[in-house]
């Protein structure tokens, strides 16, 4: 029987990276939280320091924009029968 090591390899690595170094939230999580200075933190280690400001304010105004969206959008109660036999979902 032959096993091949290097997934598990990539798997362990991978794991390795994501509790080591890349242990941040998105940056839309982030201001959904309401983390604004973790989050400048964070646009600082990507962007130059002009565009931290602008892609803050990105972030804040398309925030707004999807609460509005999401918020007009009519609420339907789904029940377990319904997702399990109802052929739409």
């Amino acid at each position: 029987m032959t096993v091949s090591y290097i997934p598990i390899g990539f798997s362990i690595l991978q794991i390795i990276l994501m509790l080591t170094i890349y242990r941040y939230d998105t940056p839309v999580f982030m201001n959904q939280k309401g983390e604004t200075d973790n989050l400048r933190i964070f646009l600082g280690k990507i962007y130059r320091a002009g565009e931290v400001q602008k892609r803050y304010d990105e972030l804040a105004s398309n925030d707004n924009n999807n609460a509005s969206v999401v918020d007009n959008l009519p609420q339907k109660s789904i029940g377990y029968k319904t997702v399990c036999f109802d052929k739409s979902y």
